[in-house]
């Protein structure tokens, strides 16, 4: 028995839409690939930003997956209703083990896409073709969702929360985008000797509009980067357009709740 207590939010909206894919495609048995379908087809979903990450483009994957579909037989007439397959089932249980060994409360997409390459009727055969490796499909899901673990519906939207919030600072560094700083080396020195304490290391930059504080952040991160030193990820929070009425303070809050957990590993710049 399947039901949507034990899924989150997105997850569930996948199974549902799995239904549905198979009764577009007039198919009586609701399988893997119509739960690939249904996941790929999420707006802004987990599974396509997880196979993005992956290095997946979701276009190909997608059409992969609707020719894997139009081969499989068809229905016609009236019929009892849709019936989950063997295999899609096998999926589902799969899934559940991964959301145990991560300690999740919920299953979530990621629990879905991790169990697809144990499909082997279906699963395996796709990634391969692609060129996906399980490792890969791992790696990915880490990236996206870091440390954070499922406890509610909703985990999704808790993801990357950096990548909505903020503009990455070391990845703009890495690719040259980010502009030489010239004259303001005692202030960068000084700025990394306070970020080097054990204690008491978070420097404030206070100066007004227009003095160069935001540059002086950039200087920092390229000096981290050319140096010997290692320097994980550093991000510039885009708080000051929350801060524009005080109608969006709880959307403040809630963006700092999702932010709270990524932070102690990377640098963060608020710019008020």
């Amino acid at each position: 028995m399947i039901s949507n207590s034990e899924f989150t939010e997105m997850a569930w909206d996948g199974v549902v839409g799995a239904v549905d894919a198979a009764r577009d495609s007039k198919q009586q048995v609701v399988e893997t690939e119509h739960l690939m379908k249904a996941l790929l087809e999420q707006k802004d979903g987990l599974a396509r930003r997880i196979f993005t990450k992956a290095g997946v483009d979701n276009t190909s994957l997608l059409q992969a997956t609707d020719n894997f579909i139009s081969q499989q037989p068809k229905v016609s007439g009236d019929t009892s209703g849709p019936i989950v397959g063997s295999h899609f089932s096998s999926l589902l249980e799969n899934a559940r083990k991964f959301k145990k060994e991560m300690g999740d409360s919920f299953l979530s997409v990621e629990h879905l896409v991790l169990a697809f390459p144990l499909d082997k009727r279906f699963g395996q055969q796709l990634f391969k073709n692609l060129q996906l490796s399980e490792k890969a499909l791992k790696d990915a899901v880490q990236a996206v969702r870091g440390s954070q673990r499922v406890t509610d519906q909703n985990p999704e939207g808790k993801y990357e929360a950096l990548e909505k919030f903020g503009n990455d600072l070391t990845e703009l560094a890495r690719r040259g985008k980010l502009d030489p700083v010239i004259g303001r080396d005692d202030e960068i020195r000084r700025c990394i000797q306070i970020l080097s304490r054990r204690t008491k290391n978070n420097p404030v930059i206070i100066g007004e509009p227009g003095v160069g504080k935001l540059q002086l952040r950039k200087g920092i991160i390229s000096n981290f980067l050319q140096s010997s030193l290692t320097l994980r990820k550093s991000y510039l929070e885009k708080l000051k357009y929350q801060y524009c009425r005080t109608s969006f303070v709880h959307l403040t809050f809630n963006k700092r709740k999702k932010l709270s957990q990524t932070v102690p590993r990377c640098f963060l710049h608020e710019d008020l």
